[in-house]
């Protein structure tokens, strides 16, 4: 009898202790699996229609200005580059239009343009100004023949 005990508990402890790794395994590949891990590939989307096609393409991305900040990546050089916005359309009397949306408080819109005819992902990621990361966010490019572009993943 206790020769069988003593190899319950051997079996019991294995049991737990396999079981707690599997768990911190599972625990582990769940927090490093996000979607910012997954890259996206613009070559899975279609065209987009001409008339969303823009020459300066506006991606707001919004974060808390006082604790974090906000940086990009652009996966491929010398396809699109940040850019400027365009110039502000002016009425009949020469007034200027004011676009009110383009930088919303805790915020900030980042312009790009496309220098060559192809794809690319930019990926923000927000984070703390301590270093860890918020959030992450991405978007497919496409640069057209004529140098418009339009993002290819719409929400």
């Amino acid at each position: 009898m206790i020769a069988g005990r003593k190899f319950s508990k051997r079996i019991a402890t294995a049991l737990f202790v396999v079981l707690s790794a599997g768990i911190v395994l599972f625990a582990w590949m769940m927090l490093h699996n996000s979607s910012t891990d997954k890259r996206l590939n613009p070559k899975d989307y279609p065209n987009t229609p001409v008339e969303q096609w823009r020459e300066a393409l506006p991606i707001y991305i919004e974060w808390n200005g006082s604790d974090e900040h906000c940086d990009y990546q652009i996966d491929k050089e010398g396809v699109i580059a940040e850019g400027s916005p365009p110039p502000q359309p002016k009425t009949d009397d020469g007034e200027i239009v004011i676009h009110t949306d383009d930088d919303l408080p805790g915020g900030r819109t980042f312009w790009f343009r496309g220098l060559s005819c192809g794809n690319a992902v930019i990926t923000f990621t927000i984070k703390k100004h301590s270093g860890k990361v918020v959030s992450a966010r991405q978007y497919a490019i496409r640069v057209y023949g004529d140098l418009r572009l339009d993002i290819l993943n719409r929400d």
